[in-house]
């Protein structure tokens, strides 16, 4: 403790003497706490926050899990979500959804984007109402359909200037003619760093790879019917993921089970885990850059007070 006041009077004799120094020491201290409020504010609304969408405590995120195996939150195949949102009493919608990248070509230089490959009832979970356009719709799940494509708000204005005749316009990903039906707010996007979101188009069929029990390919989410609470919801998808899991155990090994959480925990984690720390990507870049800022003023004080 000695030493740690010994050290503190040090520092201020150092200040005093150097009052110059002193000023820029505290003109930078202020702009460090300014970046680092900016920054809290930001990712407070970014990674904390409930998702702003119409009665979102009644949005949830179901995963498979495997206790003995310790794996307590991974991703659904595609048989056990048709099962899972079988349970009509349970979820008034539930949809599968897979994060891609897709080179966005066309008009203007390539950009690689983060697009989201989504089933049928995705947007209607969401409550998620397009600005200008439609949304995903069942006749664009169908094999043979037209590739249709809803852009973000944020696409829409950087890449093609807010141009309100951007539905019917065709874009290109990964060299894939796609047409424009629609635009999403940002706000309501899902995931949350997508730019664009194109339909599965399994039919009544899906592909073999996609088909197995054993293949743990999907993220889902589900709108919770009025009245159900999560503890009901929880146990009832934990019990038939149970259930399938005991009576095909050529398909998967056993001890497979399913957690369901509010859409919001899906990016913040559990009390104690550090999920969230995978998510950190969700940040706008603006944000990082920020953060960078911050811990370049920290150095600076620390050298000038050395």
């Amino acid at each position: 403790m000695a030493g740690l006041w010994s050290d503190g009077a040090h520092m201020i004799r150092g200040l005093i003497r150097r009052p110059g120094l002193t000023g820029l020491a505290v003109v930078t201290l202020a702009l460090g706490i300014g970046i680092a409020t900016a920054v809290f504010s930001i990712t407070e609304a970014v990674l904390f926050r409930p998702p702003p969408f119409t009665d979102a405590d009644r949005l949830v995120s179901m995963h498979s899990t495997h206790p003995s195996r310790g794996m307590n939150r991974i991703s659904v195949s595609y048989p056990d979500f048709l099962e899972w949102r079988a349970a009509r009493d349970l979820f008034q919608n539930a949809a599968v959804w897979m994060s891609l990248s897709r080179d966005l070509s066309g008009e203007g230089d390539p950009e690689r984007l983060r697009v989201a490959w989504v089933g049928d009832e995705f947007f209607e979970t969401l409550g998620a109402t397009p600005v200008i356009g439609r949304t995903i719709v069942d006749a664009d799940q169908h094999p043979g359909a037209e590739a249709t494509v809803v852009i973000s708000m944020g696409l829409w204005r950087r890449r093609f200037g807010a141009d309100p005749g951007i539905v019917g316009r065709g874009i290109r990903l990964d060299g894939i003619p796609y047409t424009v039906v629609g635009v999403i707010a940002d706000r309501h996007a899902w995931p949350a760093d997508a730019q664009a979101w194109i339909p599965l188009q399994f039919g009544s069929a899906p592909p073999e790879w996609a088909d197995r029990r054993s293949n743990h390919t999907w993220q889902v989410i589900g709108r919770l019917n009025p009245g159900v609470d999560l503890h009901r919801a929880a146990s009832r998808v934990s019990a038939i993921a149970e259930a399938s899991s005991a009576r095909a155990p050529e398909e998967r090994e056993r001890g497979y089970t399913a957690s369901v959480l509010p859409l919001g925990r899906s990016l913040t984690g559990e009390e104690g885990d550090l999920v969230f720390l995978t998510k950190l990507h969700l940040l706008p870049h603006e944000v990082r850059d920020l953060g960078l800022v911050l811990l370049l003023v920290v150095g600076s004080i620390l050298r000038m007070l050395h």
